[in-house]
């Protein structure tokens, strides 16, 4: 068998070809925060080096991992790698050298082949190869060649592109003909257009469906943020119909992105020419001289497809066909082993070359007459004309001691309370082990912001998981200054050096405390704006993005709700271009005008959350706080001589009776940047089921709210009662739900909601009768679990739940019991004869007047283990062998013990008897030895 060796080309200046990858716990090894709050991330430093050590090695905790790479650059930690570039590292077998290769190749398969050369003050002169192929018409290249690699790579892709098009989603964009369509004459003072997202690709058919007679001449454009191109003539037609042109790109769009097709009339020679529009969802336009008009236009693109390739010679001619003679290519290779092996190639260079496949039909693909002309210090050996397969190597890296923070890794602590070991494992294998206690502490969300201008006052502000603890706050701003302790989350601080400063934050309450640190980057008020305005602009597209998200009855209505002139995010946005103009304006000595503008911006109110905050579906009771008879009588409930609270509880038991009513409402809160909050808006659900067959006649419902404050999502017949808002439901057979919008947040202990029937419907009742529904039994006022069974519980029916739940626990854990004990009894003793055998010789010695400490030392002479011993010496004397127990059945346990004994000692007796009459021993004599003999042969 050929011996095949390895080369890393990485390596410079290796002695051999193996590498030792190693890492190193320094001392003091780590550092990590012992308490959290549930779903926190671990906090703490590990004090390592490494050597050769793959980037891609993982460090793992709580069930989450990253890679040794990705965690030394979220703490930007330097390191060194082999290759230097820190990028593609290659390997490949000597034995393999080739001068040409035939593969075959399917969609999106790829190739890699490696040219390998050595030696120092390397000059290239030539390169080429050929490469033949039967690579079809493709929608993707055909054939994509990728040469060298990282910042050096040269990509080719063919250039010649096919008449023949490819399928494409949405060829027309947001233009439908099956919507509802209108017809416009052509004008040749307007430009119909059209946008359409186009996918990658080199080149496309741009065309419109136009309808009408005689001559005219058109023309077709086609712009992106990549693209700026036309119809190379103008387009002839007689009659209407498909005009179009292909459009061939000089450079091919390499993403996708959105382009807009345009039409324009450039003679129409009085002749009438239509085009068809819809205006459902719109992104296309007509533009006139004076303004513009959003419309669907019934345009179109379609992408070329690239053409097929026979044979590729991959050359200087090739790469830059308009400097064919010169040493670009040569000069390209010279950079890329000067970048990747410091211009050494010893032991070896690798130059890669990829083939990858963009064609649905396999090709095959041939390499051969390769050629490499060099030379190296000043010496021209012969020319390279073999390659190798290159299979891809990983990286190493290389660091001396350093502590890598933990903080940013996001090992996250479980969401329940529990005290543990948590292991930090790298390579699979356990680096630090550190007693974790999780309890629910306050649960720090952010810390910001994250820059600030120096000599500006800034507001810092920290978020909490949950808002509504009894919090306070401790701030420690890094720079020698006291520590400030707030009741809010928020802080000012101004700072008056620029460099970066560590903000420790400490939130406690009753249940302990939580830390967070951030790094704060104080910056000259001119070098800080820029950020600022970047980050707020951010944070406004976020909020923007979130309502756009939302249901269309809280979009529509939060929109209305933040249309104030400080609040209206398009306001916002405005301000913060003028300010950004501003700035731009400001001459580099105006240090005042820069100091203002920063002030302007932390004036600025801007949101960067909209917070949902949930409550329910939950059981809806009726509270007497929120019953103002006079405004059921103003509905046409009837009147009562009832009190509010004996009408109230005789409502609450009808509502159990007779219907099931659910309540849920999600308030709608926005953040500001300033650490402040605002409950806009309450969208509620009170969803009503009656209980039994029969329909509800007639329900009234009250909401403490007036109607014009309110939105509801459909039309119930509402209607303004006083300064509150009336709803009559009239012939309830089934679940109906009343959803509407709620201004600010509602009081779910308080809902200003009252639901009830005619008065007739309740019916005669005790006028003593005093539930109040406040979940406390008041005896005094004559509650009981009848007439109030939401306050006062029945305690026969519980005292009798309680007892079965006992009962069923009592069974549950004998079951429990026994199973365990058999278990354990059978793993110990597979055989179960030779617990009785051990019981039995205890039995005998013990009757011999041997204590139990020499029993057990004879017993551990024939390799009986302790646990083994201490069972079998329990179970002889009738004590607890595993968990506490019940002991009912004991005197089974008992009685076969006694069984087992009784049947060896027959047995015993009989060899005893059998022995006396054969060999005349003398019984008292041996009889401790005759046991013992018999013992051991049972267990041979």
């Amino acid at each position: 068998m050929r011996l095949k060796i390895l080369i890393f080309v990485i390596v410079i200046g290796l002695l051999c070809n193996t590498i030792s990858a190693t890492y190193v716990l320094g001392n003091g090894t780590h550092e990590i925060v012992a308490s959290y709050g549930f779903n926190q991330p671990i906090s703490g430093w590990v004090n390592m080096s490494f050597e050769n050590e793959p980037q891609n090695s993982l460090f793992e905790m709580l069930g989450a991992q990253i890679t040794l790479k990705d965690l030394l650059e979220i703490n930007s930690i330097g390191y060194n790698c082999i290759p230097a570039d820190c990028k593609n590292a290659y390997s490949f077998d000597e034995d393999d050298e080739l001068l040409t290769d035939t593969i075959s190749l399917g969609y999106l398969e790829e190739k890699s082949y490696a040219i390998v050369l050595s030696g120092e003050e390397i000059e290239i002169s030539n390169f080429k190869a050929v490469i033949n192929t039967d690579a079809q018409e493709s929608c993707m290249y055909p054939l994509r060649i990728e040469f060298l690699d990282g910042d050096d790579m040269i990509e080719w892709t063919p250039k010649i592109i096919s008449t023949n098009t490819c399928p494409m989603r949405n060829p027309q964009g947001c233009f439908d003909a099956s919507e509802e369509t209108q017809e416009t004459q052509i004008d040749k003072t307007i430009t119909y257009c059209q946008k359409i997202t186009i996918p990658p690709t080199k080149g496309f058919r741009i065309g419109a469906n136009i309808e009408g007679t005689g001559n005219a001449q058109f023309q077709l454009t086609i712009i992106s943020d990549t693209i700026e191109d036309k119809c190379e003539n103008l387009i002839d037609v007689t009659q209407g119909g498909e005009i179009s042109c292909n459009i061939n790109l000089e450079y091919a769009v390499e993403e996708e992105e959105e382009a807009t097709i345009c039409l324009e009339a450039k003679e129409l020679n009085g002749n009438v020419y239509k085009i068809k529009y819809e205006d459902v969802e719109t992104c296309g336009y007509f533009e006139g001289t004076s303004n513009t008009i959003d419309h669907d236009v019934n345009l179109f693109v379609y992408p070329l497809k690239y053409a097929s390739i026979t044979n590729v010679t991959f050359n200087q001619e090739l790469l830059y066909p308009t400097n064919p003679n010169e040493n670009d290519l040569a000069l390209r290779i010279e950079n890329y082993i000067d970048d990747k092996y410091d211009g050494i190639c010893d032991p070896q260079c690798i130059i890669p070359i990829k083939f990858i496949s963009g064609s649905r039909f396999d090709q095959e693909l041939t390499l051969s007459n390769l050629e490499l002309n060099y030379s190296k210090q000043l010496v021209t050996p012969p020319g390279i004309t073999s390659f190798y397969e290159l299979e891809s190597a990983e990286v190493l890296l290389n660091m001396s001691f350093k502590k890598i923070n933990l903080d940013k890794a996001k090992f996250m602590t479980p969401n329940s309370s529990k005290t543990f070991k948590a292991a930090l494992m790298y390579k699979g294998k356990s680096i630090l082990n550190q007693e974790i206690v999780v309890k629910s502490l306050p649960t720090i969300e952010y810390v910001f912001p994250d820059t600030a201008a120096a000599l500006v006052e800034s507001v810092f502000v920290v978020t909490v998981l949950d808002s509504k603890g009894n919090y306070t706050y401790t701030w420690d701003f890094g720079d020698n200054t006291p520590e400030i302790t707030t009741s809010e989350n928020i802080a000012k601080h101004t700072y008056t050096k620029m460099q970066n400063y560590d903000l420790i934050v400490k939130v406690k309450n009753k249940l302990g405390e939580a830390t967070k640190k951030i790094i704060v980057k104080v910056e000259s008020p001119k070098n800080a704006i820029p950020g600022v305005i970047a980050q707020f602009r951010t944070n406004l597209a976020n909020v923007s993005k979130q309502i756009n998200s939302l249901p269309l009855l809280v979009k529509s209505n939060l929109n209305k709700k933040l249309d104030s002139e400080e609040r209206n995010i398009e306001n916002l946005k405005s301000a913060l271009d003028l300010l950004d103009k501003q700035y731009n304006n400001t001459l580099s000595g105006q240090s005042d005008e820069y100091f203002k503008i920063m002030q302007k911006l932390n004036e600025l109110a801007i949101p960067y959350q909209i917070k949902e905050v949930k409550t329910g579906p939950i059981d809806f009771f009726n509270s007497n706080k929120q019953l103002d008879l006079e405004l059921f009588e103003l509905l046409g409930a009837g009147t009562t001589d009832y009190t509010e609270v004996n009408y109230t509880g005789a409502v609450n038991r009808w509502l159990l009776e007779e219907v099931d009513v659910q309540f849920e409402s999600t308030a709608y809160e926005t953040k500001y940047k300033d650490g402040s909050s605002e409950t806009i808006l309450s969208l509620v659900k009170l969803s009503i089921t009656p209980k039994i067959a029969a329909y509800i006649d007639e329900i009234y419902i009250i909401i403490n709210e007036e109607l014009k404050n309110l939105v509801f999502s459909s039309e119930i017949g509402e209607k303004s009662v006083s300064t509150s808002t009336g709803i009559i439901l009239l012939d309830l057979d089934k679940k109906q739900t009343i959803e509407f919008i709620y201004p600010g947040l509602i009081d779910v202990i308080e809902v200003p909601i009252y639901v009830s029937p005619h008065l007739k419907d309740i019916g005669t009742m005790d006028n003593s009768s005093t539930c109040d529904f406040d979940n406390k039994c008041d005896k005094s006022s004559g509650e009981n679990w009848k007439n109030c069974p939401k306050d006062c519980k029945r305690l026969g029916m519980s005292t009798l739940m309680i007892l079965i739940l006992i009962f069923i626990a009592f069974i549950v854990y004998i079951i429990l019991q026994e199973w365990y004990k058999r278990h354990y009894e059978k793993h110990l003793f597979p055989d179960r004869n030779q617990l009785f055998n051990l019981i039995n010789f205890i039995n005998n010695s013990e009757g011999q007047g041997i204590s139990k400490s020499e029993i057990f030392s004879k017993l551990s002479e024939m390799d009986w283990t302790q646990e083994q011993l201490t069972y079998a010496w329990k179970k002889f004397k009738g004590k607890r062998t595993g968990m506490w127990e019940i002991p009912i059945f004991k005197w089974v346990e008992k009685k076969k013990v006694d069984k087992e004994l009784k049947k060896r000692q027959i047995v015993s007796n009989v060899t005893k008897n059998l022995s006396n009459s054969k060999k005349g021993n003398n019984p008292k004599k041996s009889q401790f030895k005759q046991r013992n003999n018999n013992f051991r042969t049972s267990f041979k």
